[in-house]
Formats: C-alpha cells, structure tokens, sequence
C-alpha cells in the first residue's frame, strides 16, 4: 500500500509539471525604426509594477541591421509583462543621461508606451501574455 501511494504521488507530481512546462511561451520582439546600427540594444523583461524599469525579469542584448532587430525570450509563464529598451548607442554600457536626468539615447517600451517628461508608465507598456506572442516596438 505504502508503495502505492509513493506511486500516485510521482505520478501526480508529473502531471503537475508538465501542466507548468505547457504555460510556458515565447516571446517574439520586432524592434524597428532604430537611428543607428552602431552600439547595443538591451532589452529588458519585467514582470511586477514593481520593477518596472529597475529589476530586470529576463534581459537580453542585440545587435540592428538595416534598423531592425529581432529577440525573443523563451519559456515565459503566463502573466502581466512590460518591456523596455534601451539604445546604448556609443556602447559604454552607460545609460547617459544629460544633467537633468533626461536620457540622451533613444529609449522604447512595449505597446509603444511614452511618457510626458517622464519615462513610460506601468500601465501604459504592460501586456498580458496567455499564448506565444509577437510584438512590434518602435524606437
């Protein structure tokens, strides 16, 4: 009996796993109208209102040509999600900023979310992902 049980339980486990590894999905990012192929595009994943242009859920890093760009992030589970992207232009890995803090290189964010005299809002950028995505963000 005892063995039975250990049985069902792995076998229960399993189930439960496989249900997670289905919820997973790809997120495909189209990034156009980028002034220059020269530097690097890094473009951040985040997950929570909360780290919104802070703390970083999944980030990658690309390279355009012709003024576009393509990344995807594999294996996100469903939820609420914003991207932002930033143009580090001469490549110092340094987001310049002039001295009143206003970025001197280009920035974007999902659902080409803007902000006035600020960066993009939470609200404004977040998507939900239910499926595998593709998304178009514009420099």
């Amino acid at each position: 009996m005892k063995y039975v049980l250990l049985l069902l339980m792995s076998l229960m486990s399993g189930i439960v796993d496989l249900q997670a590894q289905e919820s997973k999905h790809n997120i495909d990012i189209e990034i156009t109208n980028i002034s220059s192929d020269k530097g690097t595009l890094y473009v951040a994943l985040h997950n929570s209102e909360n780290t919104w242009l802070g703390d970083r859920y999944m980030n990658t890093i690309a390279k355009s040509t012709n003024g576009m760009a393509t990344v995807t992030f594999n294996g996100v589970p469903e939820g609420i999600y914003a991207v932002a992207i930033w143009h580090d232009k001469n490549d110092n890995q340094i987001f310049d900023t002039n001295f009143l803090g206003i970025p001197k290189e280009a920035t974007a964010a999902s659902n080409n979310a803007s902000g006035f005299m600020s960066a993009p809002k939470w609200k404004d950028a977040k998507f939900e992902l239910k499926d595998s995505l593709s998304i178009s963000i514009k420099m």
